[in-house]
């Protein structure tokens, strides 16, 4: 069997974008650069995985919270008066406002959306929507 070192100096460097890929020594450029493709992976693999948010000293206390950054989504984990922790789309149901804007820190145990002052528990639902009260057929628990 040879070494690596030894194979990669017989190949040649003409026509490294279309090798064939049982000698090759890595995928092919196309697969780093290619949009089809990572909508590809991102929507059939990555989406539907766990992914790391923080560490859980990062939510030791009840309304702490990391924003995180999925793809194209802004996602709030939180812990709740309850000790447990939740994500959430980083958006307000009303106007499709960004409810924080830094990375971590504390809140007083609801997430108010600076727009028109909609509240979120730290789960995510909806707690209070000002002056909707007013509205018919405005649930704030669907």
């Amino acid at each position: 069997m040879q070494s690596v070192h030894s194979l990669k100096q017989q190949s040649q460097v003409d026509g490294w974008d279309h090798q064939d890929p049982e000698e090759a020594f890595t995928l092919q450029s196309r697969y780093f650069f290619d949009e089809t493709l990572f909508k590809a992976e991102r929507d059939n693999i990555f989406i539907h995985t766990w992914h790391v948010a923080g560490h859980v000293s990062e939510f030791a206390e009840p309304g702490q919270y990391v924003v995180c950054d999925l793809f194209d989504q802004s996602v709030v984990v939180a812990k709740n008066r309850q000790g447990q922790i939740h994500a959430f789309h980083n958006v307000c149901q009303h106007r499709g406002n960004r409810l924080l804007e830094d990375r971590r820190g504390t809140t007083g145990g609801v997430v108010r959306c600076a727009y028109h002052s909609w509240c979120y528990e730290m789960d995510g639902s909806l707690r209070g929507a000002p002056r909707c009260d007013r509205m018919k057929n405005f649930e704030l628990q669907a």
